[in-house]
């Protein structure tokens, strides 16, 4: 049973130990692999082709978060589990999802907010492209196709991986539901320098060695 409170979260205690948590880790994520989506994104021209065909009908001159970083926003959350828009009022200011959108980490500038995202699929779906796989509970037909889009966006980043780099590994028949968890789901700390963003990935991360091997064959040299 967890007990919680605004400063500290207490747990059952470790025999005369107690136990205890507090949200004060800072510059810490729990999905940092997925720097492997991003190259896997870049390697294809997913997004940006997929930006490319969607019609920004906002005045340019007050757009401060473009189509392409909002859709690249939407596309990463989801595949990292975050389909709910208001999951972004979070992650509008993690460091990593800063660099996947491909914007220098900065908590003075925060990406998109649920809010905007959510005005931006409305824009789209009144083009008739209308929202997420499984979500066809929408009050508007139009509004699935687009859902649709995004969640076809986000598996084919994590099913390139399993087809392309993963053959021969013990994820080679892995579903894109387990790789979602095997694969992205590593903890980091973010330290952020002028000339670099470093990530510290956990040291008990189980699948070190394969993430390495599937890093190694994204990543251009």
């Amino acid at each position: 049973m967890t007990e919680c409170t605004a400063a500290k979260l207490v747990f059952s205690r470790l025999k005369r130990q107690k136990v205890e948590g507090y949200f004060d880790g800072g510059r810490l994520t729990s999905g940092a692999g997925a720097m492997l989506l991003r190259e896997v994104d870049r390697r294809l021209g997913l997004t940006s082709a997929l930006a490319a065909c969607i019609t920004d009908p906002r005045c340019l001159r007050r757009i401060r978060h473009d189509r392409h970083r909002m859709l690249t926003q939407r596309v990463f959350g989801i595949g990292l589990g975050y389909e709910d828009l208001n999951d972004h009022q979070s992650l509008r200011d993690e460091p990593l999802f800063q660099v996947l959108a491909e914007q220098r980490p900065d908590p003075d500038r925060p990406l998109a907010s649920p809010a905007t995202l959510c005005r931006f699929e409305n824009r789209i779906k009144e083009q008739q492209l209308g929202l997420f796989a499984d979500r066809t509970r929408c009050h508007k037909f139009l509004a699935n196709p687009f859902r649709l889009l995004l969640a076809s966006a986000a598996y084919v980043l994590l099913e390139h991986p399993r087809r392309a780099v993963l053959k021969g590994t013990q994820l080679a028949q892995a579903r894109v539901g387990t790789l979602r968890v095997k694969l992205p789901k590593v903890a980091a700390r973010v330290t952020v320098s002028v000339r670099r963003v470093v990530l510290h990935l956990s040291s008990y991360y189980p699948y070190r060695q394969l993430f390495t091997r599937v890093a190694a064959r994204l990543v251009p040299i």
